[in-house]
């Protein structure tokens, strides 16, 4: 069973800033939440988050898209 078929709550979140690590720690110590983030800095935050449990990055530019 995938890891995302077993969660029972996503969560999405906006920017890749200094308020996203502590919530990506938060969220990380809850095996049943599935996180991801949206940002248009996709280098830097793939960088960064990824000690938190790997949630998905997802590019977004909101004013291109």
């Amino acid at each position: 069973m995938t890891e995302a078929i077993k969660a029972n709550h996503r969560v999405l979140v906006f920017g890749s800033g200094y308020v996203v690590p502590p919530v990506l720690d938060f969220f990380s110590k809850h095996p049943d939440i599935i996180v991801s983030v949206a940002t248009n800095e996709l280098e830097d935050a793939e960088r960064t988050l990824s000690k938190y449990g790997n949630p998905s990055i997802i590019g977004v530019d909101v004013l291109k898209d």
